[in-house]
């Protein structure tokens, strides 16, 4: 990708497949642990690494991906 304004990635990430494996046994405690810790990857250490690679890019990254109104590509006359 250059430096043309109207490159654009969309990524979605959905972790809901891994919940039959975190909730596969009776274990709770270790239930919640993992639940825990995949949450703060989607909402903490991924969206530090999304906002370094734009730093180091020199790109907007759009991450707030919870206000889906929000999320609506800029208008550009070349897009369909």
């Amino acid at each position: 990708m250059g430096n043309n304004k109207s490159d654009y990635i969309l990524a979605k990430f959905d972790v809901g497949g891994i919940q039959d494996y975190i909730f596969a046994t009776n274990r709770l405690r270790e239930n919640a642990g993992a639940s825990y810790q995949v949450t703060r990857i989607m909402e903490e250490f991924l969206l530090e690494s999304f906002r370094e690679a734009a730093d180091e890019e020199n790109v907007e990254v759009l991450l707030d991906w919870k206000l889906a109104d929000r999320l609506r590509l800029p208008q550009d006359e070349r897009m369909m």
